[in-house]
């Protein structure tokens, strides 16, 4: 069959609906009809993974015969370019879930006589836009054992297994981590230019680790090219994060990497985004939470199974009383596990906490650091009871910014402790909207403090069977208390493991200097 010949000349009118024709009748009869089409648009928009493009057009011929091709040329592509060019539809009516990168795209209908090769062709635009800057991300575990992401728009639009989506695969191996990272650098591929975006990190159990940014969730960074070396195959990511001293920081069991210029600002000093040696070669975990008022950190090593602190410069110390004892109660804990951990920060007075588990006899204990400028130490060690709800506890999370709690989760109802007193004191906190047969198996603080779009929810992740729920709830300022009706739902497919909250308006200045605008955990 002979090719279908398109006009140069066609790229002049992108922006417009227009036709072409290739005309085979010389050799194979007398042209019949023509063939016209109406009700294609000039230019569509949509919305990617949210919205599908559908077109029916109208056709007008005397010809029986016809067949329907939907092409879609990518941006940058010419009229000519056919070996980028995707077949998108082969039924007259367009039915096409948008799964793509923003940009504009052309879209082109190719009508045909099949017994005369007589073609018209018909094309017009489509602008791809995304909802994936600010929202909600969702990590879970999929029915087969391996890790995506399920995304609830502040707009409160759900798009579900993210991976899959736009890769086509989910991310091997269990799901363990998930950070947001602001302003992160990458080299953009297509300009081969540095740029920066807010990214979300995953990470597995498999050793496993994806940065994509929220533009597109395009996966700028991965194990083949997050370091500058090839990544040792015994190499064990835990996540990467913001940091005021260095910037970004990639931690990992060898230890912890910066990106940029460890002399200069953190927001001044554009690289590759790609990671080094390891400057810090130690052991770190999954569980982090930054220090607001030190550009620090506290984590659990899981090498020495140590309660550890990282200073502004990340340089590591054990967590110890002010006179420098207590390592006793931190250090070289063979048999604990860590449960949970955060940071609250109410009327700029900084309290980090950790709770361990002895998994030898099952005691658990709560330890509670202050953290001020040059001066973090351990204040409060507490044994938790054995008469109270935190001992049985499945789940935790740490008020943010409002009031001093830390949550949890016991016997699916949701409990308080109110760690600025001296006696242990817990109350339980009423949820309304509980699905029947749902099990409460997360809780987290979510907040944004801005000058706009101000948020702070309690977030509370059900589970019934492969599926869950979450509900936000609002708490008046300065009572940590989730009162009424969740304000936002939304559920979907697999185990939940981790929710993080990313806005496009945010940006890595507004951690720096002890201003706490968004989540404070790793």
């Amino acid at each position: 069959m002979k090719k279908t010949i398109f006009s140069v000349i066609m790229l002049t009118a992108l922006l417009s609906l227009t036709s072409c024709f290739s005309d085979d009748s010389k050799t194979l009869g007398e042209l019949v009809s023509d063939i016209e089409v109406t009700g294609i648009e000039n230019s569509y928009v949509k919305t990617a993974f949210v919205e599908n493009l559908d077109i029916v057009p109208v056709i007008t011929t005397a010809y029986n015969d016809l067949s329907y091709e939907w092409l879609l040329l990518t941006p940058g592509n010419t009229i000519d370019d056919e070996a980028s060019v995707e077949v998108i539809g082969t039924e007259k009516d367009l039915h096409y879930e948008v799964g793509l990168a923003p940009g504009t795209y052309q879209v082109r209908l190719n009508v045909k006589s099949l017994g005369t090769n007589y073609t018209r062709c018909y094309y017009t635009t489509l602008t791809v836009q995304t909802q994936f800057s600010s929202g909600f991300y969702i990590l879970k575990e999929t029915a087969e054992g391996k890790t995506d992401v399920d995304l609830f728009t502040m707009d409160n639009i759900f798009i579900p297994d993210m991976l899959v989506k736009t890769q086509g695969q989910a991310m091997e191996g269990k799901p363990s981590a998930l950070n947001i990272v602001y302003d992160q650098y990458y080299i953009d591929e297509k300009s081969n230019t540095i740029d920066k975006q807010n990214t979300v990190v995953l990470v597995s159990d498999a050793k496993q680790i994806q940065v994509h940014r929220t533009s597109d969730f395009a996966k700028i960074f991965d194990r083949s090219n997050l370091l500058f070396d090839e990544m040792e195959a015994d190499e064990v990511p835990y996540g990467i994060f913001n940091q005021g001293m260095w910037g970004t920081v990639y931690a990992s069991n060898k230890g912890f990497r910066y990106t940029n210029n460890p002399n200069g600002s953190f927001y001044t000093n554009p690289t590759s985004g790609k990671f080094g040696f390891p400057m810090i070669p130690l052991d770190a975990s999954t569980f982090m939470a930054y220090q607001v008022t030190v550009n620090g950190m506290y984590y659990w090593d899981q090498s020495t199974h140590s309660l550890m602190m990282g200073d502004r410069y990340l340089d590591p110390y054990p967590v110890t009383y002010k006179d420098g004892s207590g390592t006793e109660l931190t250090q070289n804990l063979s048999t604990y596990k860590p449960l949970s951990c955060g940071t609250n920060f109410v009327s700029r007075n900084e309290t980090d906490n950790f709770i361990l588990e002895n998994t030898a006899n099952g005691k658990r204990y709560v330890y509670l650091m202050s953290s001020a400028r040059y001066n973090s130490y351990l204040t409060k060690y507490l044994e938790v009871p054995a008469y109270s709800k935190m001992a049985k506890a499945n789940c935790f999370a740490t008020n943010g910014i409002s009031a001093r709690y830390i949550y949890f989760a016991t016997d699916n109802k949701l409990y308080g402790y109110a760690f600025n007193t001296d006696e242990y004191t817990e109350a339980e906190m009423s949820l309304q909207g509980i699905g029947s047969g749902e099990q409460i198996v997360y809780l987290e603080n979510l907040f944004y403090n801005g000058s706009t779009n101000k948020f702070d929810y309690l977030v509370v992740g059900t589970q019934k069977g492969n599926d869950y729920k979450l509900y936000m709830y609002e708490m008046p300022a300065g009572t940590g208390t989730p009162t009424g009706a969740p304000v936002k739902t939304c559920s979907g497919t697999g185990k939940l493991k981790s929710v993080r909250s990313v806005l496009s308006t945010a940006n890595v200045r507004q951690m720096s200097y002890g201003y706490t605008y968004f989540y404070l955990y790793i």
